[in-house]
């Protein structure tokens, strides 16, 4: 009897799933079959539990869309009018865009889009536990039952506030699945929303870009009405300034009978008809002057020599033609003395003419000087009068500057009560129109589309 070998410790090596260094190259597909046979239970329980929660997941799971919408956000809003707007936009480009993402996110523009849509009695978000864990499932479970076996005092229900709203959950939620995305050197925005069913995924975003579209007109409306209600205060005390300010203005003038020619600068107007008026008395006060020195030369000319010789008593001419009578009766007189004695009648009849004419040329000479006299004291006369109206006029033109101070002190204060009126009222009416002009900076590109 051959006694049987005892086995190699390579072959239970390899009975047993183990090989040596050197055996590696003789590892065959049986090799591997004999030891997935043995552990063939725990890749068939592998597959199975893979396939059921695959399985699971897949009924479980609701598909989920996403629609996007396209913005075009611009930074200055088209003109329609020549005039600026009443509430301009100071900020640099880059918090310009930063802020309109913010406010894309905002609270109250998400409020704004359920309220539209009525997305509180949307089905998708009436199933909360939708989506949610089973452990979360099952804490909420439990948390109910503890509530139902032992209640607890309800908290007193908050007044119902628009900060309460803000703060809603289904606000977080809606807002959870909304996604704003910058478009990348450019000022494009894409509004993205996701939902469980197409069509919400497509009216979310659709509405949303409306709504913030709105919303933007909506406070520029806002603040026009405010502005046009500020200008509509100031303009009607600005009236009422301007019209204290012209009744001051016109008392003043008539205080101090100033009048001026329609037209013109007044300030100019009154120093210009001043200096008129004295330089017109100046000159006829000079000239008065002149003419009372001569005719008070010529009188002093009179009282110191003959009467006779002055000139007005040369020039005139009745003095002349006496002068001519009396020279040719006294002539004749000569010739017939030579012949008739001065008792002869006829000489008598002569000698009497002589006299009659002579005592005719005295008295025509006195008359004469008193006319020059006579002038004398009419030529002195005017150059008082003129002397006083002068001095009246330099007393008024010494008056007229603090009355042009005055003067123009009250015209500057109503040419600028009415500047300040003309520049609102005028401010008003393009604020007025403005309002029925507003056109927006932001434009829908792409509307979100069902798909």
């Amino acid at each position: 009897m051959v006694p049987s070998e005892p086995p190699r410790p390579a072959a239970t090596a390899r009975a047993r799933g183990y090989t040596y260094p050197g055996e590696e190259e003789g590892v065959h597909f049986w090799d591997f079959w004999h030891v997935l046979n043995c552990r063939r239970w725990t890749v068939i329980s592998s597959c199975v539990v893979t396939v059921i929660a695959v399985t699971i997941w897949t009924f479980t799971t609701h598909p989920v869309y996403t629609g996007t919408a396209t913005l075009r956000i611009e930074k200055e809003e088209p003109h329609v009018v020549k005039f600026d707007e009443v509430v301009k936009d100071a900020d640099s480009q880059q918090d310009y865009y930063q802020t309109q993402y913010k406010l894309l996110q905002s609270r109250t523009l998400a409020n704004r889009v359920i309220g539209l849509l009525q997305l509180d009695r949307h089905p998708d978000f009436q199933q909360p536990e939708r989506g949610r864990g089973w452990l979360t499932q099952a804490e909420t479970r439990f948390r109910q039952w503890l509530v139902r076996w032992a209640p607890v005092p309800p908290p007193p229900a908050p007044e119902e506030t628009e900060d309460l709203a803000l703060a809603s959950p289904l606000t977080s939620a809606v807002l959870s699945r909304l996604l704003i995305e910058p478009v990348r050197s450019s000022r494009l925005v894409r509004i993205s929303f996701e939902s469980h069913f197409p069509d919400l995924a497509a009216r979310v975003p659709n509405a949303l870009a409306d709504a913030f579209i709105a919303q933007q007109l909506d406070q520029k409306v806002e603040a026009t009405r405010y502005a046009t209600q500020f200008l509509a205060t100031q303009l009607d005390e600005t009236r009422d300034r301007l019209g204290e300010a012209e009744g001051k203005l016109n008392r003043f003038l008539k205080a101090n009978n100033i009048l001026f020619i329609a037209g013109g600068d007044k300030t100019s107007q009154a120093q210009d008809l001043i200096t008129q008026q004295l330089t017109l008395l100046s000159d006829g006060w000079l000239k008065a002057r002149s003419e009372r020195i001569a005719k008070e030369s010529l009188l002093a000319q009179g009282n110191t020599q003959d009467v006779g010789t002055l000139p007005a008593v040369l020039q005139n001419t009745l003095v002349s033609k006496l002068r001519e009578d009396l020279a040719a009766l006294e002539s004749e007189y000569e010739k017939l003395s030579q012949v008739f004695k001065p008792g002869y009648p006829h000489m008598r009849q002569l000698a009497e003419k002589i006299a009659e004419s002579r005592r005719q040329l005295r008295t025509e000479i006195d008359r004469a000087a008193q006319a020059v006299q006579a002038d004398y004291q009419a030529a002195l006369r005017t150059e008082q009068e003129l002397e006083g109206a002068l001095a009246q006029q330099r007393l008024q033109a010494g008056g007229l500057a603090d009355n042009m101070a005055k003067y123009n002190l009250l015209r500057r204060e109503v040419d600028t009560s009415r500047d300040l009126y003309s520049s609102l009222l005028a401010r008003l009416r393009e604020t007025q129109i403005s309002a029925a002009l507003f056109t927006s900076n932001i434009s829908i590109v792409d509307r979100a589309e069902i798909s």
